[in-house]
């Protein structure tokens, strides 16, 4: 082989993508980790310890601040995402700072304002331009990694796990229904921005990635309950499913586990309620913008975009129904821990009759008539007003009427939507006269 073939290799694996980087990184993060156990563990070791990873984590956005400058990207995008795991705190000094007291205290705030000053000072080492979304979803990330050690010492397992869900669910669905958006502030080729859109997606992964390792290290520390994963991923599942149909399912299944977890029936069911609402108010739809012509393959990449709107009206309606529904719910749940349901509460079910029936008025969405139904019913039963069919004869009877009331909701449901059904779905009349017959 030539001499020429070697130099491009060597370039192209030592200068392009520099496997130094990576045996430096993982050098420092073991390094600091022998420190911590190899020191005197006093708090003033400990704090130091983490601020050598946090002075190496600026190394790296030195670094990578000058190789942009001096034209070589490559190894520039390596190092972006050294620093995306240098941001999530790899070394745990935040759960070591919630044991420190007013020490731990001032080296936490030391930290977060060290973790958004990098945010921006990234955002200028490589050129990029971050929307609100893409400033303020990690700096929301860094607040719950700092606080909730602190707040998980100090509350039970219960309250801890609950408000652990909400903050999780809070922020995945923040970047999911809000994109965080980061573009470019110089001229790139087109494999230049195929190239910043995949770290841009290699960047967040390893943000949730290490987030979430976080959240299954507090809940191993302090015994969290760690089924309420399930009801979360299915919520936010929701953001890739096409039909509302789908929507209702899932949501359906995440209010089905609560049940199995009574105790957190009420968060599970609030989660809902963002859920549906997200969907009749930001309902996402993706179209595709341009074609980008990969240099390296020669494969065609298809840049897609998502845009965020108001659901259709005839799909709007029910799920800003079922979020009204669901917030009832988690209100009227919220000392529930499994039995008979609570009782009724006059100003809750005041305020529900009033809202649906204002949505049944405004909006003629006279799907609200149904959770109203149920909740009339249910109180019935609760206080002895209606008693439950015991016989064969009160059963038949109970469902004949259940079938006409069915019949009478499919024919308001089959009313309302008479219009889009007048527009657009009519039946192709003849082109001619003389178009046979049927």
């Amino acid at each position: 082989m030539s001499f020429d073939f070697w130099r491009r290799l060597f370039h192209r694996w030592f200068v392009e993508y520099n496997p130094l980087y990576l045996l430096s990184a993982g050098c420092v993060l073991v390094g600091v980790s022998q420190l911590s156990q190899g020191l005197s563990h006093s708090p003033y070791s400990d704090v130091a310890v983490s601020a050598v990873a946090e002075l190496y984590a600026w190394a790296l956005l030195g670094s990578a601040a000058f190789l942009i400058r001096i034209g070589l990207r490559r190894p520039a995008v390596i190092l972006t995402l050294l620093i995306a795991v240098y941001q999530c705190d790899p070394t745990l000094h935040t759960e070591t700072c919630a044991y420190l007291g007013k020490l731990g205290a001032l080296a936490g705030a030391i930290w977060l304002a060290s973790f958004v000053a990098k945010v921006s000072a990234l955002a200028w080492a490589m050129r990029v331009r971050l929307s609100r979304t893409a400033r303020w979803l990690p700096i929301f990330g860094a607040l719950g990694v700092l606080l909730f050690p602190v707040f998980l010492r100090h509350g039970n397992s219960t309250s801890m796990s609950s408000l652990l869900a909400l903050w999780v669910f809070a922020l995945f669905a923040f970047g999911l229904w809000s994109p965080p958006r980061i573009t470019t502030r110089i001229g790139l080729d087109l494999w230049a921005q195929t190239v910043l859109k995949r770290t841009v997606r290699a960047t967040w992964a390893i943000l949730a990635v290490l987030t979430l390792c976080h959240v299954w290290f507090w809940a191993n520390e302090f015994g969290l309950e760690r089924a309420l994963i399930i009801p979360v991923l299915l919520l936010l599942s929701t953001r890739w499913m096409p039909r509302a149909s789908s929507v209702w399912v899932a949501v359906a299944g995440a209010l089905l586990s609560g049940l199995l977890m009574p105790t957190f029936f009420a968060t599970i069911a609030g989660m809902a309620a963002i859920t549906l609402a997200l969907r009749a108010l930001r309902r996402p739809s993706e179209s595709v913008v341009e074609d980008l012509d990969e240099q390296d393959f020669g494969k065609g990449l298809q840049a897609r975009s998502v845009s965020f709107g108001l659901a259709a009206p005839s799909e709007r309606m029910p799920l800003l129904v079922g979020s009204v529904s669901s917030i009832y719910l988690s209100v009227w749940t919220l000392k529930w821990w499994g039995g008979p349901w609570p009782a009724h509460v006059w100003w809750l079910d005041s305020l529900l009759v009033a809202v649906l029936l204002g949505m049944v008025w405004g909006f003629e969405a006279y799907v609200a008539l149904v959770p109203l139904v149920m909740s009339a019913l249910h109180l019935g039963v609760q206080t002895g007003t209606v008693a439950l069919p015991r016989t064969r004869a009160q059963w038949g009877l109970s469902e004949v009427g259940l079938g006409f009331a069915l019949l009478a909701t499919a024919l308001l449901t089959s009313w309302q939507l008479r219009s889009g059904q007048a527009d657009g779905s009519r039946l192709a009349e003849p082109a001619d006269d003389s178009a046979p017959e049927l």
